[in-house]
């Protein structure tokens, strides 16, 4: 659970959730995404408890970057890309994520389907499962993409 009362910097896990209340109270940007997506994860792995012949397993991905389908950019990857943009909003939710969970968890949209793909040909898969293969800062972020793609005006301010 991360709370007020942990150290920002400890290692995320399954057995991690977000505090609904304190989301409630203190986060006013994205809290409404944040509390339904939490609680409707537990509502379903809790239903899945309940039926002995209904397997639920959930996936968890943090802040999702790539190509997309949708008409227009998601916001997840307008976020990831502002550094490069300089959408000001963009960059301040880097830093409110960076603040609030102790860095900037990213995954790309293609790790997610592979790990849908990967538990849906486990039948022994069960509960939930946090996609997260980086885990960095809005510093490091800011520096591998200014050493990536120098033709941009890569900023963190």
């Amino acid at each position: 659970m991360i709370n007020e009362l942990e150290e920002h910097n400890h290692d995320i896990d399954e057995t991690c959730w977000t505090d609904v209340d304190l989301v409630r109270t203190k986060m006013s940007p994205g809290k409404a995404y944040a509390v339904a997506k939490t609680l409707a994860e537990q509502a379903a792995l809790q239903y899945g408890k309940e039926d002995p012949g209904l397997d639920v397993v959930t996936i968890n991905p943090v802040l999702v970057g790539g190509p997309a389908i949708t008409p227009n950019v998601p916001f997840s990857v307008e976020v990831i890309l502002s550094l490069l943009t300089g959408n000001r909003q963009g960059i301040e939710t880097l830093k409110g994520i960076q603040m609030t969970y102790g860095a900037v968890r990213l995954v790309h949209v293609e790790d997610v389907a592979r790990a849908h793909i990967f538990l849906m040909e486990n039948p022994s898969a069960h509960g939930r499962y946090i996609c997260c293969p980086i885990n960095t800062s809005v510093p490091q972020l800011a520096d591998y993409l200014s050493k990536r793609y120098p033709q941009y005006n890569v900023t963190t301010q």
